[in-house]
């Protein structure tokens, strides 16, 4: 691609989404674009754009974006200086300001695979621009999707210079070799290029062979400066159905890239650049498919170069958008998928971000230099306030009897709490004194001893009981409950913190497992202490209960030497 580099764009000659490059060489790029020419003197600047102005009048978007781009800077400058707003060369922002100036909003992926199963896309444009490499909500491939939209009602604008098979999907599209080629294409003939760029050549109307002919012809009639940008062309052999139009072709003498004296001749009446359709009746479809999407771009719709008069692209861009969300019976199509390279656009009015002025900020006062004297202006706003009574008069006002009937609602407020607290004072002490008296010293040694008819008081194992359970550690008694298990189970002594080895009854049905367990508890007990928290003794409390129950049921017992005592391990 060759890029027609905007203000504060740098001379590069790469595509977004795309591996190829042109060389600087090769490609001529032209000047700066969008809010004047580099290089000129401020009157020349004021002069050309005034041509420029008056051309624009044939197109009243034309006229609407080239006022946004000459005058947005201007304002913002007149404010407080900014830099210029800077838009991207290779962007849709203007064909997408163009949508949505026409009511139309973006659809989003989720929404157009809902339609794309129902079948209703009588309201939706679907917009594919670059390559084909793209699947929607990961599955959905843009021909599928292009091909129910013109079969059921809808809108399609394909504009690619890369391979993109067209007849496997389209109906009434017999031949599968109905496709863009994705070969580029150029032109040696400067008079039929844009400012004489011999990979920019215009696009050249065809003239309908019938009278009344479809609403399709009207998107080229009468526009001789549509300019491409690296174009590829279309192998359309049998044109029927949507694609049974043929609007536009590349210029004579085309050939293919890199240009020169062995470079392949296009075939421009058999390979078109620009072919179409629209439906009546039940279905009225809108069909367009461009073999370039550098027609929609930005350096191509808003070019202005110094000497070279500004290209048809927006004119030709606001009749695809008429053209497309256009129906002839019922409202207009205001839903509109739009991808391009591979991505779904969902904002159609960024153009208007990026030319809105910039307010410049509020100055802040000094808050240190002005500390002091607003200091000094409080107090002097306090001292005033207090001298005249502020304080009494937001409180009772200024009238006497209402200052005493005030003061003695206040007084009787006070009265009424101080009472409500010395009743609950003395009913405290009251139940108090009325609770049994605190229970007998415990006897050294042993529990507290109590009362008869009175419950038993806490003593001191109950204490640290609660105490572990505060502390949320079960490992003393936990440890202690273990020891006896095996204890009663006739453990050997002094065995270590190893299990010793256990006999096991085959009728258990897991031995394994019983193994598995009694080794866990025999860590618990033996090994060296750890914190046992109460959930974890609530999930241990059930295995110890099972092994428990297994020993009484003769299920395993310690092996035992000849001499009575465990086996060692």
């Amino acid at each position: 691609m060759t890029r027609l580099p905007l203000v504060g764009i740098s001379r590069t000659t790469h595509r977004v989404g795309r591996a190829r490059l042109l060389p600087i060489g090769r490609a001529r790029l032209l000047p700066s674009l969008s809010f004047g020419s580099a290089g000129a003197s401020p009157s020349q600047r004021d002069a050309h754009r005034r041509k420029n102005f008056a051309q624009a009048i044939r197109c009243p978007l034309r006229l609407l974006l080239v006022a946004a781009c000459a005058l947005a800077p201007a304002t913002a400058a007149a404010q407080r200086p900014a830099p210029a707003a800077t838009i991207p060369p290779d962007g849709t922002e203007a064909f997408r300001f163009l949508l949505s100036h026409a009511g139309i909003t973006p659809l989003t992926e989720r929404e157009a695979t809902d339609r794309f199963q129902s079948r209703n896309f009588g309201d939706t444009i679907v917009i594919f621009l670059g390559h084909e490499n793209v699947r929607v909500n990961g599955w959905l491939r843009p021909s599928d999707l292009a091909a129910h939209a013109v079969g059921h009602g809808g809108a399609v604008l394909i504009a690619a210079d890369t391979r993109f098979d067209l007849g496997r999907d389209f109906p009434s599209v017999d031949t599968e070799t109905a496709q863009v080629s994705g070969t580029r294409v150029g032109n040696l003939n400067p008079q039929v290029c844009y400012a004489g760029n011999e990979q920019c050549p215009f696009a050249v109307p065809v003239t309908p062979r019938w009278p009344n002919p479809g609403p399709e012809w009207a998107l080229f009639a009468g526009l001789k400066r549509v300019a491409t940008n690296v174009p590829s062309y279309l192998s359309v052999p049998n044109r029927s159905g949507p694609l049974h139009s043929t609007l536009a072709r590349l210029p004579a003498g085309s050939r293919e890239l890199p240009l020169g004296d062995f470079a392949a001749a296009v075939d421009v009446d058999l390979n078109p650049l620009a072919v179409g359709g629209a439906g009546t009746g039940a279905k009225p479809y809108r069909c367009l498919v461009v073999a370039d999407p550098s027609v929609f771009i930005n350096q191509m719709l808003i070019a202005a170069v110094p000497g070279e008069p500004p290209t048809d692209n927006l004119v030709f861009a606001s009749r695809v958008v008429a053209f497309l969300s256009e129906r002839p019976e019922g409202p207009p199509r205001t839903r509109c998928l739009f991808v391009q390279n591979g991505q779904v656009v969902g904002s159609f009015d960024d153009l208007q971000t990026m030319l809105r002025p910039q307010l410049p900020p509020l100055p802040l006062p000094n808050l240190d230099k002005m500390q002091e004297k607003l200091v000094d202006v409080g107090d002097q706003l306090a001292d005033r306030f207090q001298e005249r009574g502020g304080p009494s008069r937001l409180l009772m006002g200024d009238d006497p009897d209402r200052q005493r009937r005030i003061l003695r609602t206040l007084m009787l407020g006070l009265c009424v709490v101080a009472a409500v607290w010395a009743v609950a004072f003395a009913g405290r002490r009251v139940w108090g004194a009325r609770q049994p008296v605190a229970a007998l010293a415990p006897p050294p040694g042993g529990r507290p001893a109590a009362s008869p008819g009175d419950p038993p008081a806490p003593g001191v194992f109950d204490r640290r009981q609660r105490e572990l359970l505060r502390r949320n550690n079960l490992a003393e008694p936990v440890r202690a409950a273990v020891r006896e298990l095996f204890a009663a189970a006739a453990a050997p002594p002094d065995a270590g913190p190893k299990l010793p080895p256990v006999e096991v009854s085959p009728a258990v049905a897991r031995p394994d497992t019983l193994r598995q367990a009694l080794g866990d508890l025999w860590k618990l007990g033996f090994a060296r202490p750890r914190v046992v928290t109460v959930p974890q003794w609530e999930a241990l409390e059930p295995l110890f209960r099972r092994v428990q129950q297994a020993h009484a049921a003769g299920k395993w017992r310690f092996v035992r030497d000849s001499s009575g005592n465990g086996s060692a391990v």
